[in-house]
């Protein structure tokens, strides 16, 4: 059986002067109850995401980073929660495990060139 899939539409995009050749960008992320997406990276970028709406059940595996940060087993975050996804790191699992729709907003910090090349919006 499929599980439904999240969608994701662009929320804001800026070029702060104080990180040349980045954006500063954000996603909203609509995740229907049961969705999961499959595992994934994020071209390098920093990514910050906070969650709005349900509960998301994330994994990220980040092998050139400090083991304490976010990098180790598998957790549940609600609604006003967030989580920190370092460059390079590997979004292993990220499931809405909850009885309502989830929604968060990520966050990211990522070099222009790594968004242009792969098409602009919709990279993600």
């Amino acid at each position: 059986m499929l599980r439904p899939v999240a969608t994701v539409a662009l929320a804001f995009q800026h070029s702060p002067s104080n990180i040349p050749n980045h954006y500063y960008l954000g996603v909203k992320v609509t995740a229907p109850v049961n969705a999961a997406t499959p595992p994934h990276t994020h071209g390098g970028g920093a990514i910050v995401a906070t969650m709005i709406r349900g509960k998301m059940l994330n994994q990220m595996v980040c092998p050139n980073h400090d083991p304490d940060s976010q990098g180790s087993g598998p957790k549940i975050y609600a609604a006003g929660e967030s989580w920190y996804e370092p460059p390079g790191c590997h979004h292993v699992r990220s499931e809405n495990v909850g009885d309502e729709q989830a929604e968060f907003i990520a966050t990211f910090v990522i070099d222009k060139e790594t968004v242009n090349k792969e098409g602009g919006e919709g990279w993600w």
